[in-house]
């Protein structure tokens, strides 16, 4: 996975991002929190996945950048729609252009490596 360099981070794991960011990276069981991802399906701008879902065995997920982290579904669709706002203040628009843009306009991501 690709950290993206100001992620967003859900009120309810502020406190606790870096350890969330490391369970994330070495496979921990941590249930209710979900990863906002960058789609790469050349449709949808971004993808909400559980953070259960990345730990099946040969889950894709070294192409993945995360953009935001969220404990429980509600948190990272908010989070998801303050992605959103932000993109149509700094673009005009939110197709997946503009999203590109503006993620790579701030820095882009950083290592996968992030937090080993």
């Amino acid at each position: 996975m690709k950290w993206y360099k100001h992620l967003y981070v859900g009120e309810s794991l502020t406190e606790k991002k870096e350890k969330v960011m490391k369970r994330l990276n070495h496979n921990v069981l941590q249930p209710n929190v979900y990863v906002i991802v960058l789609a790469e399906n050349g449709k949808d701008n971004f993808r909400i996945l559980s953070s259960l879902e990345l730990l099946q065995k040969g889950y894709p997920k070294e192409d993945l950048t995360v953009v935001g982290i969220a404990k429980g579904k509600e948190e990272a669709f908010l989070l998801v729609g303050q992605m959103i706002q932000d993109v149509l203040e700094k673009t005009g628009s939110v197709d997946r252009d503009s999203v590109a843009q503006f993620f790579d306009s701030r820095g882009g991501h950083t290592s996968h490596d992030y937090m080993h």
